[in-house]
């Protein structure tokens, strides 16, 4: 036996999921408070206009996307911790170098360096979690996971009220801080099966979280219910489209939201405030969906969200008004919550190379938090005159996305199966 094996401890799976969820709420604190710490800096310090933030948030999540497609992976061949432990490192050792920064190019290479070490977390954390949940107890342990970061999110939000009251190194301390407490969090020896061959009689998943026989797929929390495999697979690739366009719009219109402060004449110490409602209605939404498996495999819901949260960031764009941001964003969080819960579920029900999926996951949703500022950005530099230009144009998003789904739906889902049933009775008649 080591010594590494005879000094720690040995988790059982609820001990260990308990464990990654802590892990995971501190460390969305502190690289959601790195993130907003640095576009407030930008924007105080180095005048940064919105193209200059759009680039700052979109470098960052181009090299998330980027490693992301590579750790997912990775951690099926090398395991879950040692990933995990290495992003941790890299992200306090960035923390800590960025309280040097002296100019914006400091700035972008520290956000890159920031999106690249941050890649190594969470698809492997992910995969982690997914093989500690087997079978239906996968639902609730997803839930209570994306409860707990979202929370994280919600502290880090508030960073503005730090900065604005303690400046950038002290805030760039405190992140570096509670970053390196993840550290005793996660040395521990989890449980982990061994990297599976997909399908195969040994592959550690559980038969009750295979597809079965025939092309079903069961949904936890429902006894005895399964929905044919091409529809699981459908859902999967329509959540993947809406997490893409939320993230895209909500993460766009966060990266640039100094500049609209600025511009709107909102002091930025009450920026965190404005934006915190998108998080109340990210965890509200986190928590109705754990409790509920009304949404499983369902398009309405994902209809109506994506209806109302465009609507909501169209009308927020136009009117430019403080206290409408503060009603109508809960609508655009539940929205995040909602594509966000759907697509790792969707990927991970599947039970096949869960750590490709969450990569995959996570990928899909970097690629809309890189393009969401960038373009936003843009627009919002375009349209100067009208602070909320950037809103108006992530709530387009999120309605052309959500008529793509619609497509897809009905080619793939409802024509499908009325054609069977029409076929079926025939059959009988």
């Amino acid at each position: 036996m080591s010594r590494r094996t005879a000094i720690l401890p040995v988790l059982g799976p609820e001990a260990a999921r308990g464990r990654i969820n802590i892990a995971s709420f501190i460390l969305d604190a502190s690289t959601y408070s790195f993130s907003i710490a640095i576009g407030c800096h930008a924007e105080a310090v180095f005048k940064a206009d919105y193209w200059m933030l759009g680039k700052l948030g979109g470098l960052t999540a181009f090299c998330y996307s980027l490693i992301c497609l590579l750790s997912g992976g990775l951690s099926d061949r090398l395991g879950s911790l040692p990933l995990a432990m290495a992003s941790v490192a890299l992200l306090s050792l960035c923390f800590l170098a960025t309280t040097f920064a002296r100019t914006y190019e400091h700035l972008l290479i520290a956000g890159a360096f920031m999106g690249a070490a941050l890649a190594l977390f969470w698809p492997p954390i992910q995969r982690l979690l997914s093989r500690l949940s087997p079978g239906a107890s996968l639902w609730g342990a997803l839930g209570r996971f994306n409860i707990y970061w979202a929370f994280g999110v919600g502290f880090g939000t508030l960073t503005p009220v730090l900065y604005a009251s303690r400046g950038f190194e002290e805030t760039l301390l405190w992140a570096f801080v509670i970053t390196i407490a993840v550290v005793p969090i996660l040395a521990a020896r989890m449980p982990e099966p061994p990297h599976p061959v997909a399908g195969g009689p040994g592959d550690g998943v559980p038969e009750e979280g295979r597809s079965a026989a025939g092309g079903e797929v069961p949904v936890p929390g429902e006894a005895g219910r399964t929905v044919p495999e091409h529809r699981a697979r459908t859902f999967l690739h329509i959540a993947w489209i809406a997490n893409f366009t939320a993230f895209f719009a909500m993460v766009g219109m966060v990266r640039v939201f100094p500049k609209i402060t600025s511009d709107l004449g909102i002091h930025i110490g009450h920026m965190g405030w404005i934006l915190l409602p998108l998080d109340i209605g990210k965890i509200t939404a986190f928590i109705i969906l754990t409790r509920g498996a009304f949404w499983h495999y369902s398009f309405r819901w994902l209809l109506a969200a994506q209806g109302a949260a465009g609507c909501a960031l169209v009308l927020a764009g136009l009117l430019e008004t403080w206290w409408l941001f503060i009603l109508l964003f809960p609508i655009v969080g539940a929205l995040s919550g909602l594509t966000y819960f759907s697509s790792i579920f969707y990927s991970l029900n599947l039970r096949e190379g869960e750590g490709k999926k969450s990569g995959l996951h996570e990928t899909i949703l970097a690629s809309g938090v890189c393009l969401g500022p960038l373009l936003c950005g843009l627009v919002g530099e375009r349209y100067r005159a009208h602070p909320g230009a950037a809103l108006v144009f992530g709530g387009a998003v999120v309605l052309l996305g959500l008529i793509a789904q619609g497509w897809i739906y009905l080619r793939r889902v409802r024509l499908p199966e009325r054609l069977a049933r029409d076929r079926q009775g025939m059959e009988r008649g």
